[in-house]
């Protein structure tokens, strides 16, 4: 299992916390000392009934405020200690890290140290990384011990804190205050209130905001640090932040992402309705309309009939789905995206990521969803774990063949968020064995993959490309991963060949076949290119590949690992 260093919290932030607190402990303080010089004042000037009762009332207050001023000294001297505590914890860490990279370790990010690879090494460098990954986990072992330590500390002074605090002698009648809402204190009460709450969330947010810019593990650490209301409230207030967010477990994504649907099918209706409202008027004044509003109109009913398609694909609760919305965003490139998952990939023995080539949007997505689930029943037949695949519709695709389909510009955008999924995938899987992913790249889609496994990680066990027209490299030993486990499939009846460059100079020969090479590098179904071939029908055509029987059964069997003795074709 790989060592997450990860440690949520900042001492900085905790230590702020804890002079404010020790800020207000002084305040109360102040007000006590003012009651208590009333009440000294008031025995000489004020006696009768009245006295006696300012006096009696003044009292108890004055007995209030000392026992708040104790509990905030209290509870500051906790969070300054859980700050120091924090330190230590973090300091550890980053040690574990430093042994981890000079015993010759890899790093996943900056805070997932990686077990001692698999890949042949001298005897004296397989020992050297032993030796560094013990004593790595043992520091993480006892860092973790500590970290567990001081958060037990600090919750125990909190409940001690809400204990003394029901225990002020006035206790009742400040809780029949907090209930009368329409009583001025009580209001005042209520805004503090609300305001420490927001600034809670936002002091979560920001500490999500900064895991993720360190990437997925350090987002799946922060996650496994909040309590379940924090998690919830995150969800809640920022739904778009956590939904899309790699290294966020898939149900929260998933939860996070359904609410996010609902509410953009909302503001997309809402907005028809406006456009339909002005087109009418612009008749009825002036006979004609815009015709950019009719263009708008069409984008937004086509969002409009993907998001329809989406839902029924999601069913209508997530208890009751086995598919799992894990990005959407119904106006990105103005033709929406997705990332939708059948069956949990957290839990899943074998998980395989489809990213779609040249129209691929929102509006087809779905259908993507269905040639997936064509390989992945047949997954299921040959495996006994349990199996997920994935539809990547993430990123702006070529929406023309010309020019766009031939320029690399679509999967240079694109590949460096398909490589932080993919290692997301790894942050969040759960169990103690790494679960079998499988990278497959349909047409242009196979450009964006091999894009990310050139440059940022594939993250997976293997690479497959269907129908390419070139994968941005020109060797499989450039993809990050053995060349036995890239895999390529391209049909005799294929047309991806003839698809153009942007330069028609560059037509011909060198792009209509009759070469090794494309745009995009070496043909990957080229033997020169190093990777295995797949079987595939002769005659199939470009999207074709899931509905034949040997491409669908590669498919299947490398996504499972039931390649015969992995030395074979599928």
């Amino acid at each position: 299992m790989p060592l997450n260093t990860f440690v949520a919290g900042n001492p900085g932030s905790v230590r702020t916390t804890a002079e404010a607190v020790s800020r207000l402990a002084r305040g109360v303080d102040d007000i006590a000392s003012g009651w208590q010089h009333a009440l000294t004042g008031s025995e000489s000037v004020w006696e009768g009934t009245a006295g006696d009762a300012f006096r009696s009332k003044s009292t108890a207050t004055g007995q209030d405020a000392d026992a708040l001023t104790a509990l905030f000294d209290g509870l500051s001297s906790a969070l300054t200690a859980f700050a120091d505590e924090l330190t230590t914890v973090q300091a550890r860490m980053a040690q574990a890290v430093e042994v981890a990279i000079g015993g010759g370790l890899r790093m996943l990010g900056s805070a997932l140290i990686l077990e001692p690879g698999p890949m042949p090494l001298p005897p004296a460098e397989q020992r050297r990384q032993q030796r560094a990954f013990h004593e790595a986990r043992e520091t993480v072992a006892q860092a973790r011990t500590w970290e567990k330590v001081a958060h037990e500390r600090l919750i125990a002074a909190l409940r001690s804190n809400a204990h003394g605090l029901r225990n002020i002698g006035r206790a009742e009648v400040w809780a029949r205050v907090a209930a009368a809402a329409t009583w001025p204190p009580a209001a005042a009460l209520a805004g503090s209130a609300a305001v420490m709450d927001d600034r809670a969330a936002e002091a979560t947010r920001g500490a999500f905001e900064r895991a993720a810019t360190t990437g997925p593990a350090a987002v799946r650490g922060l996650w496994g640090s909040l309590t379940g209301p924090q998690r919830a409230d995150l969800a809640d207030r920022f739904p778009q932040l956590v939904g899309n967010t790699d290294g966020v477990p898939v149900a929260a994504r998933d939860q996070a992402n359904r609410s996010i649907l609902g509410a953009q099918r909302r503001a997309i209706s809402a907005e028809l309705d406006v456009l339909g409202n002005r087109i009418h008027a612009d008749f009825e004044r002036h006979g004609r309309s815009d015709t950019s509003k009719g263009k708008e109109i069409k984008q937004l009913t086509e969002a409009l009939r993907g998001l329809d398609a989406l839902q029924g694909r999601l069913g209508a609760s997530a208890a009751a789905s086995d598919h799992y919305l894990l990005g959407i965003d119904s106006t990105a490139a103005q033709r929406g995206q997705t990332i939708i998952a059948h069956g949990n990939p957290d839990h899943a023995d074998n998980t395989m990521t489809l990213v779609p080539g040249t129209f691929s949007d929102l509006g087809d997505a779905s259908d993507y969803v269905a040639q997936n689930d064509k390989v992945l029943a047949r997954a299921n037949e040959l495996s006994d774990g349990k199996n997920a695949a994935i539809t990547w519709v993430n990123y702006e695709s070529p929406n023309h063949l010309l020019p766009h389909a031939g320029s690399g510009g679509y999967a240079e955008n694109a590949h460096r968020d398909l490589s932080t999924f993919q290692e997301g995938l790894r942050a969040t899987h759960e169990g103690e064995t790494p679960s079998h992913n499988t990278l497959v790249g349909h047409s242009y889609g196979s450009v964006v993959a091999g894009e990310a496994a050139a440059h940022g990680g594939a993250h997976a066990d293997e690479v497959v490309f269907l129908g390419s027209p070139g994968v941005g490299v020109d060797s499989a030993s450039e993809l990050g991963v053995p060349g036995e486990h890239v895999w390529v499939a391209k049909s005799d009846h294929d047309l991806i060949d003839w698809t153009p460059s942007t330069n028609p100079l560059d037509w011909g020969p060198t792009v209509f076949g009759g070469t090794d090479h494309t745009r995009y590098g070496v043909d990957p179904a080229d033997p020169s290119f190093g990777g295995r071939i797949m079987p595939t029908e002769p005659s199939s055509g470009h999207s074709d590949y899931w509905d034949e029987a040997p491409s669908r059964e590669s498919m299947a069997r490398i996504m499972t690992g039931t390649v015969g003795g992995r030395t074979g074709a599928p």
